[in-house]
């Protein structure tokens, strides 16, 4: 036989001469299935690497976004258009849906995930993105791997952008959740009133960068992801671990009510740094209203005259706000 290859611009090919025949034969390498799945949509990837028994799957398809993002100084202060391709496997119903939206991940929890991280902060890159909101598609029940491809479409003659893979079964991305009675079974209690009713709520992780996947502690993966798991399963709005330091700042900016920190220096620094003349000590899940001053008794200046006491007037006020929200109820 006789052979020769071809190079194409979107294919490798190899082209082959039957002798008995003397018509060619052409068949893609795995080289051009790998190509041809990267420029394609998440979707043919999904079904190209899906297990023998494929999960169901939804999809969100050309979500074109308005957004500031992106660390080169023409990007600041101006917005551009950010593509969105994600598909989601889910896990398929185990009894009849009846048409009941709530048995299943609709596309509004996909879209949602896209707008709370595009709110929470400006971010530089697309990477950063792309892990936020498949970290938050993960939390869901019933999803069990999510691909997530972002673009740039206004920075150059093409779309620039990212596309990563993310599976509840990556030890990294997510644990399996305990079993009853066996692990981590939160109770969050909070005052049922307007300033606090149906809290957003934030897990800060306890390592570095919440742990960067176990590289600077696995506290996150074995204790703090499963708890966030337990706790969205009994209605509580959770999310996280999150970096420590930053959580603050995106709570401050509006993504989340209230922040869960895992140590007292970790919560307390950023309350005090904002401004320790308003801060609060609340006591959450008393059937009373408790706050005091967010700071100690200041033994040293005790009758000298000179104590402020501005964060003893804003408990004050948080107690009567707090006390008129309850008796609404």
């Amino acid at each position: 036989s006789a052979g020769s290859s071809v190079s194409e611009a979107s294919t490798v090919t190899a082209t082959t001469v039957d002798a008995a025949t003397a018509r060619p034969c052409t068949k893609e390498t795995p080289m051009s299935n790998e190509i041809a799945l990267a420029f394609d949509h998440p979707d043919a990837r999904s079904r190209a690497t899906g297990a023998a028994h494929p999960l169901d799957r939804i999809s969100l398809r050309d979500h074109i976004v308005e957004v500031e993002i992106g660390a080169f100084q023409k990007e600041r202060g101006t917005t551009q258009r950010v593509c969105f391709n994600i598909v989601v496997e889910v896990r398929p119903q185990d009894a009849r849906i009846d048409d009941d939206v709530d048995r299943i991940l609709s596309y509004d929890k996909v879209t949602e995930a896209i707008a709370t991280e595009l709110a929470a902060e400006r971010l530089n890159l697309l990477e950063t993105l792309a892990e936020r909101i498949a970290e938050r598609i993960l939390l869901e029940p019933q999803a069990e791997r999510v691909f997530v491809r972002i673009e740039k479409l206004d920075r150059g003659p093409g779309a620039l952008g990212v596309e990563i893979v993310r599976s509840k079964d990556d030890p990294a991305v997510f644990t399996a959740p305990p079993e009853p009675g066996d692990g981590p079974h939160p109770r969050v209690v909070f005052l049922s009133n307007d300033a606090i009713a149906a809290p957003r709520l934030a897990l800060a992780g306890l390592n570095p960068h919440a742990g960067e996947g176990g590289l600077f502690g696995d506290e996150e993966i074995r204790f703090i992801a499963p708890a966030v798991r337990a706790a969205r399963a009994e209605g509580i709005d959770a999310s996280g671990p999150y970096p420590p330091d930053t959580v603050f700042m995106r709570a401050r900016r509006g993504a989340f009510d209230l922040v869960v920190a895992m140590t007292h220096d970790h919560g307390l620094i950023p309350v005090k740094y904002l401004g320790v003349e308003d801060g609060v000590n609340v006591t959450l899940g008393l059937p009373f209203v408790r706050t005091s001053p967010d700071h100690g008794t200041a033994f040293d200046i005790a009758g000298q005259g000179c104590a402020d006491p501005a964060s003893l007037l804003a408990a004050l006020a948080m107690a009567r706000r707090l006390s008129a929200a309850a008796a609404r109820v």
